[in-house]
């Protein structure tokens, strides 16, 4: 059992809890570490107790943490898949909800419970030969995994994902609800004049800024996930929906400001805006218009996903410098449009005081904007290359809470690169990020590990966050992938089922990871040198398994979309991410 503990210490030490020390006189296995040039702080200890547990000799098998790979040399194709309760002569059944027998890791020990890791038993018709059949060794194509043939239909499926496309509906709702105001405008219903209409463009931008604003999406995060798991499920899916696709209401007010600003300025072309005061005043107020329109519809064209994805850098840039010189160009033209005003004889109020609400919305969208830089710091880093194509990275300052993340740079006015938080308990001392090398900025950071980053030290909720609304769920990663899982398996093991597809895991990411993947409940461990895998299926099977609410997928934009649409059509809640930012 000391031995168990030892690697379970080991495992979050590496990540979220050590201080780096010497290694002189830490010789074989006398030490915490055995000879590991980190060494747990004294007061985590006592905090790693508590969030990894005990993993004792009745746990792993001889006091090893590991599991079984799946052996799928004796899968007999053709044969139909029936559930089998796990009991000898007992009969195949369906699973039924609330089993504990499903898919979980297993250990050094052996024996027949720890073969069903992954896979359910299947009976054959003609001699009742039990045999494993996992999910199908394929290399699925996504209209495969997105319309399998056990489902709906492909008409049927269709309909299914897109009245799951939430993220478009909340755009379309927003410009919805300008059309509606538009139309009361047109008219007369409501008491504003073409003056007014950047009145109406600042609401916008303000929602807009508002919906990205990480101390206003924490707060946001917050307060929705406190929705109570007594209350029906489907109504936590439709808050957790919410929440997880707010960025619709960002985008959909964005492109609805572009419409009102292009209103005014050919309202004011036309000769019924900005008609009256001095003509020099008129005249720049019409220019600032157009300008500002430009840099508006810019930052909304340059948004497109097939451009974003493109060129993300340069989107990230743009963004940033572009809707800085737009804020400048803001206070510029309402400046300019209060001297119009004041040498047209007075401040037309229009609907509710126009100028006075424009000056408000611009302080609120300005504040918005400044707001996360105040929190931005340079940090000493401590670097852990367990693999050629990972880095683990520890930062200073506190534990975050499971689910959100960090961005970090190498220059502040640089390109700032997010990734998922690991740490071993709330209250820890500091915490960590494992990151990938899948592209040069990450392959260099891996080449050449940094000892200082610039950081920002609010950490925004990420879409992981949202697994507090349910009692649980079960979590698809893909090789990296794994590390906004760690927080949850560390934090709250009971409410995650862990289904981890990566080759060769101790490989790539050392020992302390997968062990602590495997120490988790019901974990299921893929390695692909033995196959790809339909990992729709085998996500499905175990959701169905552990009565699970809901399905989280952590991958790459393929297999996300592949195996949620998969969930979606079967009928399984489930959630990825969308790369809208």
């Amino acid at each position: 059992m000391a031995a168990a503990m030892v690697r379970g210490f080991s495992a979050v030490a590496r990540l979220a809890g050590l201080t780096s020390v010497s290694t002189a006189g830490s010789g074989g296995g006398g030490g915490v570490l055995g000879g590991s040039s980190w060494a747990l702080d004294e007061e985590l200890q006592a905090d790693l107790a508590a969030a990894v547990g005990v993993i004792g000799d009745e746990e792993v098998g001889g006091g090893g943490v590991g599991w079984q790979d799946v052996d799928y040399s004796a899968v007999s194709p053709g044969k139909p898949p029936i559930w089998d309760d796990g009991q000898e002569g007992g009969e195949t059944d369906p699973p039924r909800p609330g089993r504990a027998d499903g898919p979980t890791h297993s250990s050094s020990s052996g024996g027949e419970a720890m073969r069903r890791l992954a896979m359910a038993k299947a009976v054959a018709d003609d001699g009742g030969e039990t045999v494993a059949t996992p999910p199908r060794l394929i290399a699925p194509s996504f209209e495969e995994s997105l319309f399998p043939d056990w489902g709906p239909g492909r008409l049927g499926a269709a309909a299914i994902l897109a009245a799951h496309a939430f993220y478009q509906q909340l755009f379309l709702w927003v410009l919805a609800a300008n059309a509606i105001v538009l139309g009361l405008f047109l008219r007369g219903s409501l008491r504003l004049s073409p003056d007014d209409l950047p009145l109406v463009a600042l609401v916008n931008l303000a929602v807009s800024v508002a919906a990205r604003n990480e101390v206003a999406l924490r707060a946001f995060y917050w307060l929705l996930t406190r929705t109570p798991h007594g209350l029906p499920r489907g109504f936590r899916v439709a808050v957790c929906r919410f929440a997880f696709h707010v960025g619709g209401i960002h985008s959909g007010a964005a492109t609805a400001a572009a419409g009102w600003l292009a209103y005014f300025a050919v309202q004011a072309v036309r000769g019924r805006a900005a008609t009256t005061g001095p003509a020099a005043a008129v005249t720049a107020v019409r220019l600032l218009g157009w300008v500002l329109l430009a840099a508006v519809a810019t930052l909304c064209a340059s948004s497109v996903p097939t451009f974003r994805a493109a060129h993300h850098d340069a989107w990230e840039l743009t963004h940033r410098y572009l809707g800085w010189s737009t804020l400048g160009v803001l206070w510029a033209f309402l400046a300019t449009d209060a001297v119009r005003r004041e040498g047209a004889g007075g401040a037309d109020g229009g609907a509710g005081g126009g100028p006075v609400a424009a000056w408000v919305l611009a302080a609120v969208i300005t504040a918005s904007v400044a707001m996360p830089w105040a929190f931005v710091r340079r940090v000493p880093v401590k670097s852990l290359v367990p693999h050629r194509n990972t880095v683990v990275l520890q930062f200073p300052g506190g534990a975050p809470a499971a689910g959100t993340f960090g961005r970090v740079s190498h220059h502040p006015l640089g390109c700032w690169h997010s990734f998922a938080t690991v740490a071993a308990a709330r209250h820890g001392r500091t915490h960590a990020m494992v990151i990938s090398a899948v592209g040069d900025w990450t392959r260099a950071l891996v080449e050449a590990p940094p000892c200082a980053l610039w950081v920002r030290r609010l950490h925004a909720p990420g879409f992981m966050y949202n697994i507090r609304m349910f009692r649980r769920v079960v979590v698809l990663a893909t090789g990296a992938g794994i590390a906004p899982v760690l927080p949850h398996l560390l934090q709250s093991p009971a409410a995650v089922r862990v289904v981890w597809v990566c080759r060769d895991p101790e490989a790539a990411f050392g020992p302390e990871i997968p062990g602590i993947v495997a120490g988790g409940v019901g974990s299921v461990v893929h390695d692909t040198r033995k196959g790809r895998v339909d990992m729709a299926e085998l996500v499905l099977r175990v959701a169905h398994n552990a009565d699970a609410e809901a399905v989280f997928v952590v991958s790459g934009e393929g297999v996300t979309r592949a195996v949620v649409g998969g969930c979606l059509v079967q009928g399984v809640p489930a959630f990825g991410a969308i790369w809208d930012s």
